[in-house]
């Protein structure tokens, strides 16, 4: 199920259960940093642990979030259990839930279980026995429960479970030793394999009998290898600063390298830092160039730093990514704290203003948008291009009209749309516009207050065309009037004359025979064509109504700030049948328009986000951003 909701500075597109399948799913990152109690903006690694908390690796310490708030731990010289270094590089937690991490100058450390205090390992000169060095990169477990660690020009160590280290590659054969002395990643497969990712290459280890290297296989001789993971489904994924390169699931020894294609979202030269399955069949590349999603089918995009959208990412060296026990991502940015994507962030697609054809809004403007009959949109954009939309094929294609000239007068937006299978109408403060999508051909009619079959003068905030072509603009606080698609003359309504009750409309809706009805501030009132006027309905609730639509058997809908109410038509009075308010879960909320789905479900929208009301289970659900929505503002509408 589609349900679009234009109206703020992009068009976004509910599809439940599944993804569109033609307009992509949009991350909207939310940001986490010092602000909200990160102890540093430079964030190098996150980790999981049983209890569901997220550990972070920082510039100024270690850091646990709650989902509401952080604790900190760092070195205190008086506290000799504290942290050894506040310059956290990395962090592991290990199958008994202790909490390993990497420091920059204090070695390797490891927090109780009881979150009390950290054992030490320190490098020590001479003592083959210690550490080799205290820059600490990289740290895995075995699946004996050995720890391994590795780091900056210290090599490859073990540590048993008494704590007792062993250097790799110091003596004995030096095939089983890592192909670089520096190490920048370590993870094992499934298989039981240690892999291993140096400045020299990578290596992977079958561990013998004793816990250590019994026989190497290489792979990547020589180059810089700076991210190594293993996925959901066992495949090894081996990243380095220029490609990312993939070895599939076995049982056995390890298989040949594979390369995996990022392009064209890869920018030149990523620096691939880690790789985490995305909960759908693709993964999430962190690179030092922004955040490369790589969908099951292959498909790349590449989300980067945008400082004015929105719920872009908010930087770009993005050093891991980690997919937590609830289907949430964190993302570990140096410089610019964490971006955090809740679980059912493709419920949504959305089309945005840095989209290449993406939708955008001027400060204070809302995009209009029509929706035609074969279900594209068209939409318009603050320079006064306009665009068609097909959600289905995920498709945006601009309109060349007016032979290349510009549509409106200097200075003039479009303020509303409406379409016809072979007409697009618009409307500006000047007047009203035909435009044939088919050549581009525009034909304008100027507004004139003093000629009473003229368009009138003024903003119009909604369009509608009936069955017999007749576009209807309604202005903001103003006249409703009839556009006839062929004489091109104006009818004009005055609102308590023959108009509705009052001018302050918010929706305009045709029921299942084809009549207009109109709701907003006066209530909700009915046009006769035989009167050629419109006729007040009694009955409704008081108050303004914000949002109308009939059901299948033909019934309305309206909601008003406090209640959400059906009801039937008797002559010219509305019968309450249902009415569905707070103590079910209602928002008390002004929205911005009412729609029913072929489902029969209601759904509306504001600003407090999109709530649904299943009319057969008699249950109300709200989606925010928690759910993957965006932020909507007021006049975000659904259609």
């Amino acid at each position: 199920m589609r349900l679009l909701l234009p109206g703020l500075a992009a068009l976004l597109v509910l599809s439940l259960p599944a993804p569109a399948q033609g307009l992509a799913p949009v991350p909207l990152f939310r940001a986490i940093g010092t602000a909200e109690g990160l102890p540093s903006a430079q964030v190098y690694d996150v980790a999981g642990d049983a209890q569901g908390y997220l550990w972070f690796a920082t510039a100024d310490g270690l850091a646990r979030y709650d989902g509401s708030g952080f604790a900190v731990w760092r070195h205190d010289p008086a506290d000799p259990a504290s942290l050894p270094d506040n310059a956290v590089q990395t962090i592991y937690v290990d199958r008994a839930d202790q909490v390993w991490v990497g420091t920059e100058d204090g070695g390797l450390a490891v927090l109780d279980p009881a979150r009390r205090g950290f054992r030490h390992w320190r490098a020590r000169e001479d003592d083959p026995a210690a550490l080799a060095g205290d820059d600490i990169w990289a740290i895995a477990q075995a699946p004996d429960g050995a720890i391994w660690v590795g780091g900056y020009a210290s090599g490859l160590a073990r540590i048993d479970a008494g704590g007792k280290v062993r250097r790799i590659g110091t003596a004995g054969d030096p095939t089983l030793a890592p192909a670089g002395e520096t190490i920048i990643a370590l993870a094992f497969d499934a298989a039981g394999w240690l892999w291993v990712g140096s400045d020299q290459g990578a290596s992977a280890f079958r561990l013998g009998d004793d816990g250590l290297p019994a026989q190497a296989q290489a792979y990547l001789d020589g180059v810089m290898v700076t991210a190594v993971d293993v996925d959901a489904a066992g495949r090894v994924w081996l990243g380095t600063r220029d490609a990312l390169h993939s070895v599939p699931p076995r049982t056995g020894a390890p298989g040949a390298l594979e390369p995996v294609a990022l392009a064209p979202a890869a920018p030149v030269r990523p620096v691939i830092d880690g790789i985490a399955d995305d909960g759908a069949g693709g993964h999430w590349i962190a690179t030092r160039r922004g955040l490369v999603t790589r969908a099951a089918d292959g498909a790349t995009a590449l989300h980067a730093y945008a400082p004015a959208t929105p719920g872009a990412l908010p930087g770009n060296s993005v050093n891991d990514v980690y997919r937590d026990r609830e289907g949430g991502t964190w993302i570990a940015i140096v410089g610019a704290g964490v971006a955090y994507l809740p679980p059912y962030w493709r419920n949504f697609s959305l089309l945005r203003a840095d989209d290449p054809g993406g939708i955008e809004a001027g400060a204070g403007w809302e995009p209009p948008y029509a929706r035609c009959p074969d279900g594209a949109l068209w939409m318009a954009r603050s320079d006064g291009s306009l665009w068609r939309v097909d959600p289905h094929r995920g498709t945006r294609t601009s309109l060349q009209a007016n032979g290349g000239q510009p549509l409106l007068p200097a200075g003039q937006r479009v303020r509303a749309l409406a379409c016809t299978d072979s007409a697009l109408w618009l409307s500006h403060a000047q007047g009203l516009m035909r435009i044939d999508p088919a050549t581009g051909a525009a034909e304008a009619l100027a507004a004139d207050a003093e000629l009473a079959n003229a368009p009138a003068p003024g903003v119009a905030n909604l369009m509608a065309v009936d069955a017999a072509g007749g576009v209807w603009i309604a202005l903001a606080g103003g006249a409703l009037q009839r556009l006839d698609p062929e004489s091109r003359q104006v009818r004009r309504y005055v609102p308590g004359v023959d108009g509705p009750r009052d001018g302050e409309l918010e929706q305009l809706v045709f029921d299942r025979d084809g009549r207009l009805w109109t709701a907003g501030k006066g209530g909700i009132d009915r046009y006769d064509p035989a009167q050629d006027r419109f006729i007040a309905i009694e009955g409704v609730p008081a108050g303004r109504i914000d949002g109308l639509a009939f059901d299948a058997d033909g019934l309305p809908w309206v909601h008003t700030l406090t209640e959400l109410v059906q009801g039937a038509i008797e002559g010219t009075r509305f019968v309450e049948r249902r009415r569905v308010g707070a103590a079910q879960g209602l928002p008390v909320a002004r929205v911005a328009g009412l729609a029913i789905d072929g489902a029969g479900t209601l759904w509306l929208a504001g600003a407090r986000g999109l709530v649904r009301y299943d009319p057969a289970r008699g249950s109300v659900r709200a989606y925010g951003v928690a759910e993957g929505l965006a932020d909507l503002v007021p006049g975000t509408r659904v259609a």
